[in-house]
Order: structure tokens, then C-alpha cells, then sequence
């Protein structure tokens, strides 16, 4: 209740239809109250830390995992990209945070034309595996769907071909995303992702998932879903960050508790360093450069 805040339970509500079939695993069938938003954030980093090893970045992870929840607030959303070879671990990452995550709908084999249709009505947290496939064999569409989906009010554009002919769909494609793939984005993509360079584990971790445990979570996030959408103020978004960089972070620096925040920043602050320096090495960056130093009383000068 918006009013009130308050937050009670019903078995049915007016003029609500629910689907006949969801396209993930088992929805979440009930709450669960949680001791604090603190703790709750202690819980869900820990059993991110228990399933998968990572030099660093289970804040970043723990963040998203929240963001996710309250696709609703947010203008623009980050996607994830776990990055390396056969058995580093990326398809079980994305296996665990799908496992907690809002809406979870995995999918390695999908045709990108079903992935369009089923982001558009379900609006799931998207989870693609092996994305090289798609690269490889449908590039442009995965360009389309990518880059339209990480922003709100940001249509994708398909030609498909119908009785009538070939006619213009427009599918909105925007929310959640992590990807895993032996193969790397072009800039595009990347920039519009968080990426972690998976290896083999180096310490003993979780290898299976208790359910009756990730269900638990999953009930515990539904009732933080509920109390945060049933907030009347605003999340204040920090002066931090700009550009992509802003869009990308803020809304998990806005669910991270004041322990985190620092974490995540400095997180973003290292990709801003390193895509400054990649900007300044790029062959464009030197073009630009040597363009620029031609003297004025030598136009003909060759470079090379």
C-alpha cells in the first residue's frame, strides 16, 4: 500500500491476471520476512562468495542481484559479462545468480527471435549462455537486442517476415542481463557491460545448488521488492560518476548499503581508468594525435 507502506497478503487481487505458464524454472511462492536490509545484504554476498570465486567484485554482484529485483526504478541497467575459457566457471556463475536472481530465465539455445518475444512479455532477468554462438551465426541481431536493452523507452527494430509481407516489430527488450562467452564484445557491447575474467577456482566452493536455501533468499528479496516499491521517496541518485559509466553503477550504488558503496565506487573508478587508457592507446586516439601535430606549413606531410 503506496499510502501507508504497509504490506499485507492476499490469495487474489482485482483485475490481476497472472500467466498460464511461466517460461523459468518455479516462481517464487511466497515472502519472507528478513532482519534487516543489512543483514539480508550479508546473506546474499555470502552465498555468492560460498558459489563462486572471484578475485573481487561480490559487492558489484550482490548490488545487481538487488537492482534487479526493482526493474521498475531504473532508467538503465548494467548487464554482466563472465569472460574466459572452457572450465572457468562463467555457465555456473550465471547458474547461481540465477538461482536467487528476480524472474530467472536461463537460455544457451534459443533462437535470438524467441529471446526478443519472451523479453517483451515476460520481461525476465535474461541469463545467455555460450554467446559466442550467437555472434558467430546472428551478430546483428544480438547487436540489436543488446544495445536497445539496457535502457528504458529504447524499442529494437525487426524486419519479419509475416502473410502480408515483410513488416517493422518493435520489442522491448530493456532490463536485466549477464552473459557468459569464450569471446569478447565489440566496444559497443562492452561498455554497456560489467565484465569479470573468469579462471579455474582456486579455492573449494559450492558445486550444487540447495534450492530449499536459494528459495529461502528468493522469498526474503520478493518482501524487500515489495517494501521498496512501496516507498514513497525517490532513490537519490550520487553525483559520482558520468557517461555510461553513470548509468551502469548508479542504480547499484543506490541499493548497496552505506559498507558497500565505497566498494562499488572504486569498482567503477578502475574501469573508468582503464577505458581511458584503452581510449588513449586505440588507433583512432594516435590517428587523431598525429592529424592534430601536422604543422601548419606542412600539409603535405606523409603519416605512417
Amino acid at each position: 500500500d503506496k499510502a501507508t507502506g504497509e504490506i499485507s497478503k492476499r490469495k487474489t487481487v482485482e483485475g490481476f491476471k497472472p500467466f498460464e505458464r511461466l517460461p523459468w524454472k518455479k516462481p517464487v511462492d511466497d515472502v519472507a520476512p528478513y532482519e534487516s536490509e543489512s543483514q539480508l545484504w550479508n546473506d546474499i554476498k555470502h552465498y555468492l562468495y560460498e558459489h563462486i570465486d572471484l578475485i573481487k567484485g561480490y559487492d558489484v554482484l550482490t548490488a545487481w542481484i538487488f537492482a534487479s529485483w526493482i526493474p521498475e526504478k531504473w532508467h538503465a541497467v548494467p548487464y554482466l559479462f563472465f569472460y574466459g575459457p572452457a572450465g572457468s566457471g562463467k555457465t555456473w556463475a550465471l547458474e547461481v545468480l540465477a538461482s536467487i536472481g528476480f524472474r530467472p530465465l536461463m537460455s544457451a539455445s534459443a533462437t535470438l527471435s524467441t529471446i526478443f518475444r519472451v523479453i517483451d512479455v515476460y520481461r525476465p532477468t535474461m541469463f545467455l549462455d555460450e554467446t559466442g554462438v550467437y555472434i558467430r551465426k546472428q551478430r546483428s541481431e544480438i547487436m540489436n537486442l543488446l544495445n536497445a536493452g539496457y535502457r528504458r523507452d529504447f524499442p529494437a527494430m525487426r524486419s519479419e517476415d509475416t502473410k502480408n509481407g515483410y513488416v517493422v516489430k518493435f520489442y522491448d527488450c530493456f532490463g536485466f542481463k549477464a552473459l557468459a562467452g569464450t569471446k569478447a564484445f565489440v566496444q559497443t557491447l562492452k561498455s554497456r557491460c560489467i565484465i569479470f575474467n573468469m579462471s579455474k577456482a582456486t579455492r573449494k566452493i559450492e558445486t550444487t545448488i540447495d534450492n530449499e536455501k536459494a528459495n529461502g533468499l528468493q522469498r526474503k528479496l520478493l518482501m524487500w521488492r515489495f517494501k521498496m516499491l512501496s516507498k514513497k521517496e525517490k532513490l537519490e541518485a550520487p553525483e559520482i560518476l558520468t557517461g555510461r559509466l553513470r548509468e551502469l553503477f548508479n542504480p547499484l550504488i543506490m541499493v548497496a548499503p552505506a559498507q558497500a558503496k565505497n566498494s562499488i565506487i572504486a569498482e567503477a573508478k578502475k574501469i573508468e581508468e582503464i577505458t581511458a587508457e584503452e581510449e588513449q592507446t586505440s588507433d583512432e586516439a594516435m590517428g587523431f594525435r598525429a592529424v592534430y601535430a601536422i604543422p601548419k606549413d606542412n600539409p603535405k606531410r606523409k603519416i605512417t
